[in-house]
């Protein structure tokens, strides 16, 4: 179908009208190509997975190799489900009668809130989901992912492992 763009009439684009039951009407039109759209959503998965390195770097420091590695899976698992987790929490618990087990639940449903919430931008940054729809995976993401995840938070922890490394003994081995 041709329609009428808004900003401007005499302009007519391609779109597609869909109706999906969450959202009510929306009109799709083509702005960018695929290859460029799967660019940007890679760009924000490297960004993310230089975070996890880094991570694993610094738990490398203090931890060895097999608990680092877990540790770095463990907030990769907890961050990228840290959306939904966030709104599982609302009700966890509600339902126990012990109050033992009560205690346990708020003790449990704060600390993971807490995480959940510190890990919230990382799942944020999602663009499998656009990417899979075939919709924009816009440059302001691919910025907001750089800063936040990129230079906040991989920076922050690349300079605790560079803290943690500077700080330690260096042995040499004799045979």
């Amino acid at each position: 179908m041709i329609h009428e763009q808004p900003g401007g009439p005499e302009q007519a684009f391609d779109g597609t009208v869909i109706f999906p039951p969450d959202d009510g009407p929306e009109i799709l039109y083509p702005v960018d190509g695929f290859g460029m759209n799967l660019a940007r959503g890679m760009a924000m998965t490297w960004i993310k997975l230089g975070f996890l390195a880094a991570l694993g770097l610094l738990a490398g420091t203090f931890l060895g190799f097999p608990v680092a590695c877990l540790l770095a899976l463990a907030v990769f698992v907890l961050a990228a489900a840290s959306g939904t987790l966030l709104e599982s929490l609302e009700y966890f618990g509600e339902n126990t009668q012990q109050q033992a087990m009560k205690a346990v639940a708020v003790a449990l449903r704060e600390v993971l809130g807490v995480l959940a919430t510190l890990l919230k931008q990382f799942s944020r940054f999602a663009p499998h989901g656009d990417i899979v729809t075939g919709r924009l995976v816009p440059w302001s993401d691919v910025t907001a992912c750089a800063g936040w995840i990129g230079l906040l938070w991989t920076g922050l922890t690349g300079l605790s492992a560079w803290l943690v490394f500077r700080a330690r003994e260096l042995a040499k081995g004799t045979s």
